[in-house]
Protein backbone atom coordinates (compact mmCIF):
# COMPACT_ATOMS: atom_id res chain seq x y z
CA UNK A 1 0.00 0.00 0.00
CA UNK A 2 1.53 3.59 -1.08
CA UNK A 3 2.88 5.86 1.63
CA UNK A 4 1.18 8.37 0.52
CA UNK A 5 -2.34 7.61 1.30
CA UNK A 6 -1.73 8.36 4.95
CA UNK A 7 -2.84 12.13 4.61
CA UNK A 8 -6.60 11.35 3.00
CA UNK A 9 -6.95 8.91 6.04
CA UNK A 10 -6.22 12.36 8.07
CA UNK A 11 -8.15 14.78 6.29
CA UNK A 12 -11.35 12.34 6.65
CA UNK A 13 -10.14 12.26 10.73
CA UNK A 14 -10.77 15.85 11.06
CA UNK A 15 -13.96 15.88 8.36
CA UNK A 16 -15.00 13.36 11.37
CA UNK A 17 -14.64 15.53 13.58
CA UNK A 18 -15.87 18.84 11.70
CA UNK A 19 -19.93 17.93 11.94
CA UNK A 20 -19.33 18.42 15.77
CA UNK A 21 -16.39 20.58 16.77
CA UNK A 22 -14.26 23.45 14.89
CA UNK A 23 -11.11 24.23 15.03
CA UNK A 24 -9.76 25.91 17.72
CA UNK A 25 -8.91 29.18 17.24
CA UNK A 26 -4.94 30.74 17.99
CA UNK A 27 -4.04 32.30 21.28
CA UNK A 28 -4.68 36.08 20.33
CA UNK A 29 -2.36 38.88 21.31
CA UNK A 30 -3.12 42.21 21.60
CA UNK A 31 -3.97 44.53 18.73
CA UNK A 32 -1.69 45.09 15.81
CA UNK A 33 -0.91 48.82 14.79
CA UNK A 34 -0.37 50.16 11.45
CA UNK A 35 1.34 53.92 11.36
CA UNK A 36 -0.94 54.17 8.12
CA UNK A 37 -4.31 53.05 6.89
CA UNK A 38 -5.49 52.22 3.33
CA UNK A 39 -9.53 53.45 3.46
CA UNK A 40 -11.54 53.05 1.40
CA UNK A 41 -14.66 55.70 2.03
CA UNK A 42 -18.28 54.88 0.59
CA UNK A 43 -20.36 58.19 1.38
CA UNK A 44 -24.60 56.59 1.41
CA UNK A 45 -27.21 58.48 0.93
CA UNK A 46 -29.18 59.79 4.33
CA UNK A 47 -32.36 57.68 5.16
CA UNK A 48 -35.08 59.47 3.32
CA UNK A 49 -32.86 59.97 0.04
CA UNK A 50 -32.81 58.33 -3.23
CA UNK A 51 -29.84 59.48 -5.02
CA UNK A 52 -27.07 57.64 -6.31
CA UNK A 53 -23.74 57.42 -4.29
CA UNK A 54 -21.37 60.18 -5.95
CA UNK A 55 -17.31 60.44 -5.67
CA UNK A 56 -14.46 61.09 -7.54
CA UNK A 57 -14.03 58.02 -9.79
CA UNK A 58 -10.97 57.41 -11.48
CA UNK A 59 -10.48 55.49 -14.51
CA UNK A 60 -9.04 52.59 -13.56
CA UNK A 61 -12.28 52.18 -11.06
CA UNK A 62 -14.60 53.51 -13.76
CA UNK A 63 -13.48 50.50 -15.62
CA UNK A 64 -13.75 48.34 -13.16
CA UNK A 65 -18.02 49.56 -12.32
CA UNK A 66 -18.48 48.88 -15.99
CA UNK A 67 -17.36 45.15 -15.72
CA UNK A 68 -19.24 44.67 -12.38
CA UNK A 69 -22.74 45.72 -14.39
CA UNK A 70 -21.59 42.86 -17.15
CA UNK A 71 -21.30 40.67 -14.41
CA UNK A 72 -24.39 42.19 -12.74
CA UNK A 73 -26.40 41.67 -15.66
CA UNK A 74 -28.74 38.30 -15.99
CA UNK A 75 -28.68 37.75 -11.90
CA UNK A 76 -30.96 41.98 -11.47
CA UNK A 77 -27.57 42.96 -9.17
CA UNK A 78 -27.86 46.50 -8.12
CA UNK A 79 -23.84 47.89 -8.36
CA UNK A 80 -22.73 51.51 -7.35
CA UNK A 81 -22.79 53.76 -10.43
CA UNK A 82 -19.38 55.31 -8.84
CA UNK A 83 -16.90 53.96 -6.80
CA UNK A 84 -14.44 56.20 -4.63
CA UNK A 85 -11.13 56.17 -5.27
CA UNK A 86 -8.74 54.91 -2.51
CA UNK A 87 -7.04 57.17 -0.42
CA UNK A 88 -4.12 57.00 1.98
CA UNK A 89 -3.13 59.42 4.89
CA UNK A 90 -2.12 59.37 8.33
CA UNK A 91 -4.73 58.08 10.84
CA UNK A 92 -6.50 61.23 12.41
CA UNK A 93 -7.62 60.85 16.11
CA UNK A 94 -10.20 58.29 16.67
CA UNK A 95 -13.49 58.88 17.76
CA UNK A 96 -15.84 56.76 19.86
CA UNK A 97 -18.94 57.06 17.56
CA UNK A 98 -17.06 56.77 14.15
CA UNK A 99 -16.09 54.03 12.04
CA UNK A 100 -12.24 54.65 13.19
CA UNK A 101 -12.71 53.09 16.76
CA UNK A 102 -13.21 49.64 14.42
CA UNK A 103 -9.75 50.02 13.49
CA UNK A 104 -6.57 48.52 14.22
CA UNK A 105 -8.42 45.53 16.34
CA UNK A 106 -7.27 41.89 15.98
CA UNK A 107 -10.96 40.59 16.58
CA UNK A 108 -14.76 42.07 15.29
CA UNK A 109 -16.77 43.32 18.21
CA UNK A 110 -19.16 41.09 19.37
CA UNK A 111 -22.08 43.42 19.88
CA UNK A 112 -24.16 41.58 17.14
CA UNK A 113 -23.44 38.07 16.13
CA UNK A 114 -25.25 36.02 12.70
CA UNK A 115 -26.82 33.00 12.95
CA UNK A 116 -27.84 31.82 9.71
CA UNK A 117 -26.45 33.00 5.92
CA UNK A 118 -28.43 32.52 2.45
CA UNK A 119 -25.89 33.33 -0.09
CA UNK A 120 -26.52 33.21 -3.83
CA UNK A 121 -23.96 33.12 -6.43
CA UNK A 122 -23.14 33.45 -9.95
CA UNK A 123 -19.79 32.31 -10.92
CA UNK A 124 -18.61 33.21 -14.77
CA UNK A 125 -16.03 30.60 -15.80
CA UNK A 126 -15.50 33.06 -19.18
CA UNK A 127 -14.33 36.43 -17.71
CA UNK A 128 -13.32 34.86 -14.04
CA UNK A 129 -15.87 37.13 -12.20
CA UNK A 130 -18.75 36.49 -9.89
CA UNK A 131 -21.61 38.01 -8.82
CA UNK A 132 -23.38 37.53 -5.32
CA UNK A 133 -26.11 38.53 -3.17
CA UNK A 134 -26.32 37.28 1.00
CA UNK A 135 -28.61 38.04 3.52
CA UNK A 136 -27.76 37.13 7.01
CA UNK A 137 -30.00 36.43 10.34
CA UNK A 138 -28.19 38.78 12.60
CA UNK A 139 -28.87 39.25 16.48
CA UNK A 140 -27.96 42.77 17.95
CA UNK A 141 -26.88 41.53 21.53
CA UNK A 142 -25.81 45.30 23.06
CA UNK A 143 -26.88 49.01 21.73
CA UNK A 144 -24.97 49.94 18.82
CA UNK A 145 -25.45 51.83 15.76
CA UNK A 146 -22.68 49.80 13.75
CA UNK A 147 -22.77 46.39 11.98
CA UNK A 148 -18.94 45.52 11.50
CA UNK A 149 -17.54 42.34 9.44
CA UNK A 150 -14.77 40.83 7.41
CA UNK A 151 -14.67 41.96 3.48
CA UNK A 152 -11.62 41.62 1.25
CA UNK A 153 -11.18 42.27 -2.43
CA UNK A 154 -15.09 42.76 -3.03
CA UNK A 155 -16.96 45.33 -4.73
CA UNK A 156 -20.08 46.30 -2.50
CA UNK A 157 -22.83 48.20 -3.55
CA UNK A 158 -23.81 50.57 -0.83
CA UNK A 159 -27.20 51.05 -2.10
CA UNK A 160 -27.65 47.23 -1.92
CA UNK A 161 -27.11 47.20 2.34
CA UNK A 162 -30.18 47.41 4.26
CA UNK A 163 -31.11 45.68 7.80
CA UNK A 164 -34.45 45.12 8.38
CA UNK A 165 -35.97 48.33 6.52
CA UNK A 166 -32.73 50.74 7.70
CA UNK A 167 -30.69 52.18 5.32
CA UNK A 168 -27.05 52.73 6.47
CA UNK A 169 -25.60 56.41 6.47
CA UNK A 170 -22.43 55.82 6.00
CA UNK A 171 -20.35 52.35 5.07
CA UNK A 172 -16.46 52.35 5.43
CA UNK A 173 -14.04 50.12 4.43
CA UNK A 174 -10.74 49.63 6.21
CA UNK A 175 -8.38 47.19 3.90
CA UNK A 176 -5.62 46.56 5.86
CA UNK A 177 -7.82 45.39 8.56
CA UNK A 178 -9.87 43.86 6.41
CA UNK A 179 -13.12 45.10 7.88
CA UNK A 180 -15.98 46.77 6.69
CA UNK A 181 -17.88 48.69 9.18
CA UNK A 182 -21.76 49.61 8.31
CA UNK A 183 -22.80 53.12 10.43
CA UNK A 184 -26.24 53.63 10.75
CA UNK A 185 -28.45 56.71 11.93
CA UNK A 186 -29.88 55.43 15.38
CA UNK A 187 -29.04 52.82 17.69
CA UNK A 188 -30.05 49.44 16.20
CA UNK A 189 -33.10 47.52 17.75
CA UNK A 190 -31.95 44.34 20.56
CA UNK A 191 -32.85 41.68 18.99
CA UNK A 192 -32.59 39.72 15.39
CA UNK A 193 -32.95 40.94 11.84
CA UNK A 194 -31.64 40.37 8.66
CA UNK A 195 -28.89 42.35 6.64
CA UNK A 196 -28.60 42.47 2.94
CA UNK A 197 -26.11 43.38 0.37
CA UNK A 198 -25.43 43.07 -3.26
CA UNK A 199 -21.22 41.97 -3.94
CA UNK A 200 -19.02 41.20 -6.81
CA UNK A 201 -15.28 39.62 -7.20
CA UNK A 202 -13.00 38.35 -9.13
CA UNK A 203 -11.63 34.46 -9.86
CA UNK A 204 -8.75 35.02 -8.51
CA UNK A 205 -5.23 32.81 -9.22
CA UNK A 206 -4.21 32.49 -5.86
CA UNK A 207 -6.04 29.31 -4.58
CA UNK A 208 -7.44 31.82 -1.66
CA UNK A 209 -10.98 32.75 -1.28
CA UNK A 210 -13.26 32.34 -4.83
CA UNK A 211 -10.55 30.71 -7.41
CA UNK A 212 -10.02 30.06 -10.72
CA UNK A 213 -8.06 26.67 -11.74
CA UNK A 214 -7.38 25.96 -15.74
CA UNK A 215 -6.36 22.78 -17.06
CA UNK A 216 -4.68 22.37 -20.56
CA UNK A 217 -5.36 19.17 -21.65
CA UNK A 218 -6.39 19.29 -25.34
CA UNK A 219 -8.55 21.77 -24.54
CA UNK A 220 -8.46 24.42 -21.86
CA UNK A 221 -10.90 22.86 -18.77
CA UNK A 222 -12.01 25.62 -16.42
CA UNK A 223 -13.38 25.49 -12.64
CA UNK A 224 -14.05 27.38 -10.14
CA UNK A 225 -13.81 26.01 -6.43
CA UNK A 226 -13.20 27.91 -2.88
CA UNK A 227 -10.90 27.94 0.09
CA UNK A 228 -11.34 29.92 3.25
CA UNK A 229 -9.36 28.43 5.42
CA UNK A 230 -8.18 30.10 7.30
CA UNK A 231 -9.39 33.44 7.07
CA UNK A 232 -10.22 33.78 3.37
CA UNK A 233 -14.09 33.38 3.23
CA UNK A 234 -14.45 37.60 3.41
CA UNK A 235 -12.68 37.56 -0.24
CA UNK A 236 -15.86 35.55 -1.82
CA UNK A 237 -18.65 37.52 0.65
CA UNK A 238 -19.18 39.84 3.13
CA UNK A 239 -19.17 38.09 6.47
CA UNK A 240 -18.04 37.61 10.14
CA UNK A 241 -14.89 35.79 9.12
CA UNK A 242 -14.01 34.10 12.49
CA UNK A 243 -14.25 30.34 13.81
CA UNK A 244 -16.34 31.84 17.07
CA UNK A 245 -18.47 33.25 14.64
CA UNK A 246 -20.74 29.39 13.60
CA UNK A 247 -23.73 29.84 11.50
CA UNK A 248 -25.90 27.39 9.47
CA UNK A 249 -25.72 28.51 5.37
CA UNK A 250 -27.74 27.83 2.62
CA UNK A 251 -26.33 28.10 -0.61
CA UNK A 252 -27.83 28.72 -4.34
CA UNK A 253 -25.48 28.24 -7.00
CA UNK A 254 -26.39 29.90 -11.12
CA UNK A 255 -23.98 27.82 -13.29
CA UNK A 256 -24.38 26.89 -17.07
CA UNK A 257 -26.42 24.39 -17.57
CA UNK A 258 -23.37 21.73 -18.46
CA UNK A 259 -21.79 22.24 -15.45
CA UNK A 260 -21.79 20.36 -11.88
CA UNK A 261 -22.16 22.55 -8.81
CA UNK A 262 -20.77 21.19 -5.83
CA UNK A 263 -21.52 22.34 -2.18
CA UNK A 264 -21.20 21.21 1.08
CA UNK A 265 -24.50 20.18 1.43
CA UNK A 266 -26.77 17.75 -1.03
CA UNK A 267 -28.57 18.84 -3.42
CA UNK A 268 -32.08 20.16 -3.04
CA UNK A 269 -33.67 21.37 -6.27
CA UNK A 270 -32.13 21.92 -9.77
CA UNK A 271 -34.15 24.23 -12.54
CA UNK A 272 -32.44 24.53 -15.54
CA UNK A 273 -33.77 27.78 -17.32
CA UNK A 274 -31.98 27.33 -21.10
CA UNK A 275 -28.32 27.61 -20.75
CA UNK A 276 -28.61 28.05 -17.23
CA UNK A 277 -29.54 26.03 -14.41
CA UNK A 278 -30.21 27.05 -10.58
CA UNK A 279 -28.60 24.30 -8.35
CA UNK A 280 -30.09 24.90 -4.81
CA UNK A 281 -28.54 23.11 -1.57
CA UNK A 282 -29.94 22.05 1.82
CA UNK A 283 -29.05 23.92 4.86
CA UNK A 284 -25.82 23.25 6.23
CA UNK A 285 -25.86 22.43 10.19
CA UNK A 286 -24.09 25.10 12.78
CA UNK A 287 -20.14 25.92 10.82
CA UNK A 288 -17.23 28.32 10.89
CA UNK A 289 -16.77 30.70 7.52
CA UNK A 290 -13.71 28.81 6.67
CA UNK A 291 -15.32 25.57 6.34
CA UNK A 292 -18.07 26.45 3.61
CA UNK A 293 -17.25 25.22 0.44
CA UNK A 294 -18.13 25.73 -3.66
CA UNK A 295 -16.89 23.91 -6.60
CA UNK A 296 -18.22 24.44 -10.01
CA UNK A 297 -16.66 22.48 -13.49
CA UNK A 298 -17.31 19.38 -15.70
CA UNK A 299 -16.45 16.16 -13.70
CA UNK A 300 -17.90 12.48 -13.10
CA UNK A 301 -17.57 10.49 -10.12
CA UNK A 302 -17.42 7.10 -8.28
CA UNK A 303 -19.19 6.47 -5.38
CA UNK A 304 -20.34 4.06 -3.03
CA UNK A 305 -21.94 3.72 0.47
CA UNK A 306 -20.57 2.99 3.82
CA UNK A 307 -22.11 1.01 6.32
CA UNK A 308 -23.60 4.05 8.28
CA UNK A 309 -25.64 4.65 4.90
CA UNK A 310 -23.24 7.85 3.91
CA UNK A 311 -22.71 8.27 -0.10
CA UNK A 312 -18.79 8.69 -0.74
CA UNK A 313 -17.89 10.26 -4.34
CA UNK A 314 -14.81 11.08 -5.80
CA UNK A 315 -15.13 13.39 -8.42
CA UNK A 316 -12.61 13.20 -10.68
CA UNK A 317 -11.55 14.97 -14.37
CA UNK A 318 -13.62 13.04 -17.24
CA UNK A 319 -12.07 9.82 -18.23
CA UNK A 320 -10.38 9.66 -15.41
CA UNK A 321 -12.44 7.74 -12.78
CA UNK A 322 -10.44 4.46 -12.58
CA UNK A 323 -8.03 6.42 -10.68
CA UNK A 324 -10.27 7.64 -8.22
CA UNK A 325 -11.18 4.39 -6.51
CA UNK A 326 -8.53 4.10 -4.37
CA UNK A 327 -8.90 7.34 -2.75
CA UNK A 328 -12.78 5.83 -2.26
CA UNK A 329 -11.82 3.20 -0.99
CA UNK A 330 -9.87 4.52 1.67
CA UNK A 331 -12.81 7.24 1.94
CA UNK A 332 -15.29 5.09 2.94
CA UNK A 333 -13.43 2.32 5.29
CA UNK A 334 -12.06 5.80 7.16
CA UNK A 335 -15.46 7.13 7.84
CA UNK A 336 -16.49 3.81 9.28
CA UNK A 337 -13.64 3.73 11.18
CA UNK A 338 -13.81 7.23 12.82
CA UNK A 339 -17.69 6.44 13.46
CA UNK A 340 -16.83 3.98 15.74
CA UNK A 341 -14.03 5.86 16.95
CA UNK A 342 -15.35 8.43 18.18
CA UNK A 343 -18.84 7.22 18.65
CA UNK A 344 -20.72 9.47 16.94
CA UNK A 345 -22.26 8.92 13.87
CA UNK A 346 -21.10 11.45 10.42
CA UNK A 347 -24.23 13.50 10.34
CA UNK A 348 -24.22 14.36 6.77
CA UNK A 349 -25.91 12.05 3.84
CA UNK A 350 -22.99 12.43 2.11
CA UNK A 351 -19.16 13.29 1.90
CA UNK A 352 -17.37 14.49 -2.04
CA UNK A 353 -13.81 14.59 -2.21
CA UNK A 354 -12.26 16.35 -5.33
CA UNK A 355 -9.15 16.90 -6.73
CA UNK A 356 -8.19 20.60 -7.97
CA UNK A 357 -4.88 21.76 -9.82
CA UNK A 358 -2.41 23.22 -8.41
CA UNK A 359 -4.33 23.58 -5.23
CA UNK A 360 -2.25 25.26 -2.59
CA UNK A 361 -3.24 22.88 0.14
CA UNK A 362 -2.67 19.04 0.24
CA UNK A 363 -6.18 18.50 1.43
CA UNK A 364 -8.85 20.98 3.23
CA UNK A 365 -11.45 19.57 5.05
CA UNK A 366 -14.60 21.32 3.83
CA UNK A 367 -17.24 19.69 5.78
CA UNK A 368 -19.08 17.27 3.22
CA UNK A 369 -16.69 18.60 0.28
CA UNK A 370 -12.67 18.14 0.91
CA UNK A 371 -10.61 19.48 -1.92
CA UNK A 372 -7.30 18.60 -2.59
CA UNK A 373 -4.09 18.86 -4.68
CA UNK A 374 -5.34 16.73 -7.78
CA UNK A 375 -2.04 14.21 -7.97
CA UNK A 376 -2.21 13.95 -3.94
CA UNK A 377 -6.15 12.50 -3.93
CA UNK A 378 -5.72 10.31 -7.81
CA UNK A 379 -3.99 7.29 -7.68
CA UNK A 380 -3.08 4.40 -10.56
CA UNK A 381 -0.95 1.02 -10.69
CA UNK A 382 1.95 2.54 -12.74
CA UNK A 383 2.54 5.95 -11.44
CA UNK A 384 1.01 6.33 -7.48
CA UNK A 385 0.12 9.73 -7.04
CA UNK A 386 -2.27 9.17 -4.12
CA UNK A 387 -2.62 11.83 -1.22
CA UNK A 388 -0.44 11.90 2.16
CA UNK A 389 -2.43 11.83 5.18
CA UNK A 390 -2.00 14.40 7.96
CA UNK A 391 0.19 12.57 10.37
CA UNK A 392 -2.51 12.94 12.79
CA UNK A 393 -4.40 9.79 12.93
CA UNK A 394 -1.75 7.07 13.14
CA UNK A 395 -3.82 4.91 15.26
CA UNK A 396 -6.32 4.71 12.83
CA UNK A 397 -3.87 3.73 9.96
CA UNK A 398 -2.56 1.29 12.25
CA UNK A 399 -5.65 -0.32 12.51
CA UNK A 400 -6.79 -0.18 8.52
CA UNK A 401 -3.34 -1.14 7.30
CA UNK A 402 -1.05 -2.84 10.10
CA UNK A 403 0.99 -4.04 7.00
CA UNK A 404 2.46 -0.90 6.86
CA UNK A 405 5.91 -0.08 8.55
CA UNK A 406 4.61 2.53 10.49
CA UNK A 407 8.08 3.05 12.59
CA UNK A 408 10.49 3.91 9.60
CA UNK A 409 7.39 6.19 7.70
CA UNK A 410 7.22 7.88 11.02
CA UNK A 411 10.85 8.53 11.24
CA UNK A 412 10.59 9.77 7.58
CA UNK A 413 7.65 12.75 7.83
CA UNK A 414 9.12 13.52 11.30
CA UNK A 415 12.91 13.98 10.67
CA UNK A 416 12.20 17.23 9.00
CA UNK A 417 10.10 18.35 11.77
CA UNK A 418 12.88 18.05 14.59
CA UNK A 419 14.99 20.16 12.52
CA UNK A 420 12.24 22.63 12.11
CA UNK A 421 11.52 23.27 15.60
CA UNK A 422 15.08 23.02 16.63
CA UNK A 423 16.11 26.34 15.12
CA UNK A 424 15.87 29.81 16.65
CA UNK A 425 12.77 30.68 14.65
CA UNK A 426 10.88 28.03 15.61
CA UNK A 427 6.96 28.87 17.15
CA UNK A 428 4.99 27.02 20.00
CA UNK A 429 2.22 25.30 19.37
CA UNK A 430 -0.20 27.72 21.36
CA UNK A 431 1.51 31.15 19.51
CA UNK A 432 0.21 34.75 19.65
CA UNK A 433 -0.98 35.62 16.85
CA UNK A 434 -1.30 40.05 16.14
CA UNK A 435 -2.67 40.30 12.38
CA UNK A 436 -4.75 37.89 10.77
CA UNK A 437 -1.27 38.07 8.06
CA UNK A 438 0.28 35.90 10.27
CA UNK A 439 -2.13 32.95 10.95
CA UNK A 440 -0.51 31.57 7.87
CA UNK A 441 2.80 31.81 8.61
CA UNK A 442 2.36 29.19 11.52
CA UNK A 443 0.19 26.71 9.02
CA UNK A 444 3.34 24.30 9.40
CA UNK A 445 4.79 20.70 10.51
CA UNK A 446 5.03 22.40 14.07
CA UNK A 447 1.62 22.51 14.19
CA UNK A 448 0.81 19.95 12.02
CA UNK A 449 3.30 16.95 12.73
CA UNK A 450 4.57 18.05 16.14
CA UNK A 451 0.74 18.40 17.49
CA UNK A 452 -0.37 15.34 16.16
CA UNK A 453 2.60 13.64 17.95
CA UNK A 454 1.85 15.16 20.89
CA UNK A 455 -1.90 14.23 20.58
CA UNK A 456 -0.52 10.57 19.86
CA UNK A 457 1.23 10.79 23.29
CA UNK A 458 -1.35 12.40 25.28
CA UNK A 459 -3.56 8.79 23.94
CA UNK A 460 -0.67 6.59 25.01
CA UNK A 461 -0.59 7.93 27.94
CA UNK A 462 -3.98 7.82 28.72
CA UNK A 463 -4.66 4.75 27.08
CA UNK A 464 -7.17 4.83 23.76
CA UNK A 465 -10.50 4.08 25.77
CA UNK A 466 -9.96 7.10 28.20
CA UNK A 467 -8.67 9.40 25.60
CA UNK A 468 -11.71 8.66 23.44
CA UNK A 469 -14.55 8.79 26.41
CA UNK A 470 -13.44 12.61 26.97
CA UNK A 471 -16.25 13.65 24.54
CA UNK A 472 -14.77 16.98 24.28
CA UNK A 473 -16.35 16.61 20.31
CA UNK A 474 -19.80 16.89 21.02
CA UNK A 475 -19.58 19.37 24.45
CA UNK A 476 -18.61 22.39 22.43
CA UNK A 477 -20.31 21.41 19.27
CA UNK A 478 -21.90 24.88 19.11
CA UNK A 479 -18.98 26.93 20.23
CA UNK A 480 -15.42 27.00 19.11
CA UNK A 481 -12.81 25.54 21.12
CA UNK A 482 -9.15 26.18 22.79
CA UNK A 483 -5.95 23.99 24.06
CA UNK A 484 -7.06 24.76 27.55
CA UNK A 485 -10.47 23.18 27.08
CA UNK A 486 -9.32 20.40 25.60
CA UNK A 487 -7.07 19.86 28.77
CA UNK A 488 -9.33 20.37 31.42
CA UNK A 489 -11.93 18.34 29.72
CA UNK A 490 -9.11 15.31 29.47
CA UNK A 491 -8.36 16.39 33.37
CA UNK A 492 -11.95 16.22 34.76
CA UNK A 493 -13.00 12.74 32.73
CA UNK A 494 -9.62 10.89 33.82
CA UNK A 495 -8.40 12.42 37.18
CA UNK A 496 -5.00 12.74 35.68
CA UNK A 497 -3.19 16.25 36.08
CA UNK A 498 -2.94 16.85 32.70
CA UNK A 499 -3.00 21.09 32.27
CA UNK A 500 0.71 21.41 33.52
CA UNK A 501 2.12 18.24 31.69
CA UNK A 502 0.29 19.78 28.34
CA UNK A 503 1.58 23.09 28.95
CA UNK A 504 5.15 22.53 28.93
CA UNK A 505 4.71 20.77 25.54
CA UNK A 506 2.16 23.34 23.62
CA UNK A 507 3.77 26.54 24.78
CA UNK A 508 7.36 26.14 24.74
CA UNK A 509 9.00 25.58 21.49
CA UNK A 510 11.71 23.07 20.59
CA UNK A 511 11.85 19.86 22.59
CA UNK A 512 13.34 17.86 24.74
CA UNK A 513 16.39 15.98 24.56
CA UNK A 514 17.53 12.86 27.45
CA UNK A 515 20.55 11.13 27.05
CA UNK A 516 20.53 8.09 29.13
CA UNK A 517 23.90 6.16 30.25
CA UNK A 518 24.65 3.12 31.66
CA UNK A 519 26.38 3.82 35.04
CA UNK A 520 26.91 0.86 37.22
CA UNK A 521 24.27 -1.38 37.68
CA UNK A 522 21.93 1.54 36.55
CA UNK A 523 21.46 4.39 34.24
CA UNK A 524 21.93 8.19 34.37
CA UNK A 525 19.96 10.61 32.71
CA UNK A 526 20.45 13.86 31.45
CA UNK A 527 19.09 16.85 30.26
CA UNK A 528 21.12 19.99 28.68
CA UNK A 529 19.20 22.67 27.88
CA UNK A 530 20.96 24.07 24.38
CA UNK A 531 18.73 27.28 24.40
CA UNK A 532 18.24 29.35 27.44
CA UNK A 533 15.20 30.83 26.09
CA UNK A 534 13.69 27.12 25.90
CA UNK A 535 12.53 26.17 29.53
CA UNK A 536 12.68 22.23 29.09
CA UNK A 537 10.76 20.55 31.81
CA UNK A 538 11.69 17.12 32.66
CA UNK A 539 8.43 14.57 32.92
Amino acid sequence: MPHDARRLLLVLFVVSLNHVVANSTRSLGPSHEHPRRLVHHIPVPSVNSSSEVTGSVSKQAAASAQGVDRIAHGLNLKVPSRVSKLVSGPLPAIKTDSPDQFRSKLRLPHFAKPSHYELHFRPNLVSYTFSGVVAVNVTVITPTRFLVLNVVELMVDPASIKFKCLVPTEVVFFKDDEIMVIGFQKELPIGDGVLRMHFNGTLNDETRGFFKSVKYKGKIANMAATNFRPVDARRCFPCWDEPAFKAKFKITLEVPSELVALSNMPVSSEIVVGPIKIVEFEESPLMSTYLVAMVVGIFEFVEHVTSHGTRVRVYIEVGKSEQGKFALDVGVKSLDFYNDYFGTPYALSKLDMIGISNFSWKGMENYGLVTFEIQDLLFNQISSTSTKQHQMAYQAVDSIFPQWNILMEFLDSTISTLKLDSITGSHSIEDEIHHTNEIIEIFDDINYIKGASILHMLQSYLGAERFQVSNFHTIFVDRSHSIMLLKNQCEEKTGEPLKDFMTSWTKQRGYPIIYVKQKGKGIQLEQPIADPRVHACMH
